[in-house]
């Protein structure tokens, strides 16, 4: 019986073999096959950097050029720090050392009382000329009242009144931008009387901007305008 069995077995695995023959496996083509494979995904990985590189060089470039015209612009509006503009002036006046009698505040056309250069304290933006001299301005406009006469008006006289015609909220305002360390002068003609107040950009531009209450009084733009420093 035993024997039986074993000669069906191995009738049973010849014909197993025979029917079925197992294939040798080819190692090499799949290898080949991987590498072929992982070199396509590492060259898509490279040129996936490469565009990821220059998306950021280019994004870094667009940021420094809009950061680059945010500081010129700011610049060129005067959102500087005042210690800066200081340092500009400071600068100027060794090439045009007449800048310095724009930053006299003791003439009596331009002195203020202590309370008066209190409040020029309070109104001082350290971190902004512009913030500064908007300040005054608007300072000057909300609390000194205009009233028309042809007398001559000092800056203490209008602090103390709260009240003036031309030439003195001039000489006020031009005091009070003066004690904030901003060049400013006082100018004229036989009709009116404005202030003029300095800047100077990075550049070293020196720029002087009108400030006028906008009360009665002469147009400072007209052509025929004769003007004059009033010391």
């Amino acid at each position: 019986m035993i024997i039986v069995l074993l000669i069906v077995v191995l009738i049973t695995h010849e014909y197993s073999v025979k029917a079925f023959p197992q294939k040798e496996i080819d190692h090499s083509s799949i290898v080949n096959e991987y590498e072929k494979t992982l070199n396509n995904y590492l060259d898509r990985i490279t040129i996936l950097n490469e565009r990821i590189k220059k998306e950021e060089i280019k994004r870094i470039t667009c940021e420094m050029k809009r950061k680059d015209l945010e500081s010129n612009l700011n610049d060129t509006l005067g959102e500087i720090p005042l210690s800066t503009f200081q340092e500009r002036v400071r600068s100027l006046m060794k090439y045009d050392p007449n800048i310095k009698n724009y930053l006299e505040s003791e003439s009596y056309r331009y002195h203020l009382n202590g309370e008066a250069k209190e409040k020029v304290y309070e109104l001082i933006d350290k971190k902004s000329y512009r913030n500064t001299v908007d300040n005054i301005h608007q300072w000057v406009k909300n609390n000194i009242q205009y009233e028309y006469d042809r007398r001559w008006h000092t800056a203490e006289e209008a602090w103390r009144r709260r009240k003036s015609n031309c030439n003195g909220i001039s000489f006020l305002t031009c005091g009070m931008l003066r004690e904030a360390g901003i060049p400013c002068r006082v100018v004229g003609n036989s009709e009116h009387v404005w202030t003029e107040y300095l800047y100077i950009d990075k550049d070293g531009r020196i720029i002087w901007s009108i400030w006028d209450q906008g009360n009665q009084g002469f147009s400072v733009f007209s052509f025929d305008i004769k003007e004059r420093e009033l010391g």
